[in-house]
């Protein structure tokens, strides 16, 4: 754990800054969601998803750049891990944590299925159509969306704790606030779950490139599957 008590300067401090920033980021996006589709003309729900998305991907750029590089006047690349991994190796750990995030998800949507409908998550959020603005919707769900969230939940809260907290109340944090972020009891276990197994990855690794290919996979099989 050396490398992230030497050399990564914020904590618990600014990590706390980051998820007051984050909540405001989410009222905001949320805000500025219901707003659109109340003016919007067409009544297609789905450009006004990304541009609130976008919005909110936006907000958590900053946070986690202001907060962490910035503030300490590190270089960006810290919020990526120590390592730079061989192709071998950031497929391989990439392999294991997708491997192990949809067998949680399998074994949480299994359990979930017994006690409630409620509790059984969908394959894609279920405001989206994705025959409506495929590419953009695509880019947004698969490429966008887990590079950010793996920045913000991953490269700056967990790394952020990590050195004070330890691994697992560090992963489960940052996993609670991942879950959290989904807006929806249905996604906040398998969300919750995988959190926890990207954070993981991300310490054994030393490197967030394979929790953002595993996201990355995961998400892209979802939107394939549902289209």
């Amino acid at each position: 754990m050396s490398y992230w008590t030497d050399h990564v300067p914020w904590g618990p401090r600014e990590t706390l800054l980051g998820i007051a920033g984050l909540a405001v980021a989410v009222a905001a996006s949320t805000g500025l969601l219901l707003f659109l589709r109340a003016v919007g003309a067409d009544g297609t729900p789905v450009w006004t998803v990304l541009v609130s998305t976008a919005f909110l991907q936006a907000a958590m750029v900053a946070l986690a750049g202001a907060l962490g590089p910035r503030r300490w006047r590190v270089s960006f690349a810290a919020l990526f891990g120590p390592r730079v991994l061989s192709t071998g190796k950031l497929c391989g750990w990439g392999a294991v944590a997708l491997s192990a995030s949809i067998a949680a998800g399998v074994i949480f949507t299994t359990v979930a299925a017994q006690l409630s409908d409620r509790l059984v998550p969908p394959s894609m959020p279920e405001v989206l159509d994705l025959k409506e603005l495929p590419v953009l919707t695509f880019a947004a769900v698969v490429l966008v969306g887990p590079t950010v969230e793996e920045l913000f939940f991953r490269g700056f809260l967990f790394s952020g704790l990590l050195g004070s907290w330890g691994l697992w109340p560090a992963a489960a944090t940052s996993g609670a606030l991942f879950a959290a972020v989904h807006l929806d009891i249905a996604v906040a276990g398998p969300a919750f779950l995988s959190g926890v197994v990207f954070a993981v990855v991300y310490r054994r690794s030393g490197s967030l490139w394979p929790a953002i290919l595993a996201h990355t996979s995961q998400n892209a099989i979802a939107f394939g599957l549902t289209t």
